[in-house]
């Protein structure tokens, strides 16, 4: 069933595997704003020759979020989303420069969000040879700054998913054989002590050593355990120089949730810690970074029929796909209260944010062919209609 949109996702492959190797090959972590802006004109460019209407959000620090759409004869409205950037900085591609090993493909950034972004464009080529349009609209969203939790393209992705009638976050799932239906969320905090430096030998008793005192709060942070709960502590640092008592120390601290009903403990916790001192003269200040953080994706009830036309349609495909669950977060918690979200639906890899991450070839063409087949589906069927819903 689906050979149609199956071959001719088939014979498209290795222009998807040329597409891979070009956006691997370029450096375009979220800081890295010259790469960015390559990878976004590079997105624009190819939504255009597919015939999309091109709009682009800019933004001076984290560069432009790119926005295709492209107009059917029908009314169901869905939203394709997906993030350009990586977590390598400049010069990683000329180190782990793309290649293929035994079927499947290593270089930076190619597990996230590379594939996203390759079948969202070949979802987009296949229907476009297939003559497909019953759709009300197709909205091709892709970011910049989703690695450092969409602080500039989070609004895009609110505005889009409000106008759309179902969303499709196009990350790759976390097992072989699922798509995501429900994700963890983030929060973060920032963890300031503030001590005197002195001579560590001549007089460090005159000294407040806010290292020690960042040791005692970390000690007390790492032994809390709350429900649900997984911490990462992110990052760690200070002192001003060798032979001092340190004046300074941070630590960024990564809170895992899997609802918001941990967050209220989490808070209470900290500002507690906050006011204790160790180290007689030190202080500490520890701060929510509201905007470094992704909610949580709850599976909601109206989600129920899209989940199960995946989980249909990739059988009857001889793709047989099962919901699934991600402990990370992502883009997918800004769109899921807008309109029925579904994550996890681009071809599968391994290992993102590692050097060893690779994407497994053999799932493109059958996850592609799948997507074709779910945007006849629902352009067909105006139960999908969001006010039906």
């Amino acid at each position: 069933m689906y050979e149609k949109e199956y071959e001719l996702v088939k014979r498209q492959y290795d222009d998807m595997i040329e597409m891979i190797r070009t956006m691997t090959s370029m450096d375009r972590g979220s800081k890295y704003l010259p790469g960015i802006m390559q990878i976004a004109d590079y997105m624009a460019n190819q939504l255009q020759q597919m015939g999309c209407e091109i709009t682009r959000h800019h933004d001076d620090i984290y560069g432009d979020t790119v926005v295709g759409r492209k107009k059917g004869k029908g009314k169901i409205k869905q939203l394709f989303f997906a993030h350009m950037d990586t977590v390598w900085p400049e010069g990683t591609v000329k180190e782990r420069p793309f290649e293929i090993r035994e079927n499947l493909a290593y270089g930076p950034g190619v597990s996230d969000c590379t594939p996203g972004l390759v079948s969202s464009l070949f979802l987009l080529r296949t229907l476009n040879e297939l003559g497909e349009d019953r759709y009300g609209e197709l909205i091709f969203l892709f970011t910049p700054d989703e690695e450092l939790c969409s602080p500039s393209s989070g609004q895009w992705t609110q505005k889009y998913s409000k106008e759309a009638d179902i969303a499709i976050c196009m990350e790759s799932p976390e097992d072989p054989g699922t798509f995501i239906s429900s994700r963890a969320g983030s929060v973060y905090y920032n963890v300031y002590v503030k001590g005197k430096m002195a001579h560590a030998a001549i007089n460090p008793e005159e000294g407040a050593n806010a290292l020690e005192e960042l040791t005692y709060k970390m000690n007390d942070i790492l032994a809390k355990k709350f429900p649900d709960v997984y911490l990462v502590v992110c990052q760690m640092s200070g002192g001003s120089g060798d032979c001092c008592v340190s004046d300074n120390g941070y630590a960024m601290l990564r809170y895992r949730i899997k609802s918001w009903d941990s967050a209220p403990q989490i808070a209470e916790f900290l500002k507690e810690e906050e006011q204790k001192t160790y180290v007689k003269g030190t202080t500490t200040s520890i701060e929510y970074w509201p905007e470094n953080g992704f909610g949580p994706m709850p599976r909601l009830p109206w989600m129920d029929d899209i989940i199960k036309l995946v989980e249909t349609t990739s059988g009857e495909m001889g793709y047989p796909l099962k919901e699934g669950y991600s402990y990370g977060g992502c883009d997918a918690s800004n769109a899921v209260l807008n309109c029925p979200t579904i994550d996890g639906m681009a071809p599968e890899s391994v290992g993102c944010h590692s050097v060893g991450e690779y994407l497994c070839l053999d799932t493109l063409v059958p996850r592609t062919a799948l997507l074709a087949v779910l945007v006849e589906k629902l352009s067909r069927d105006e139960r999908y209609l969001k006010k039906s819903l």
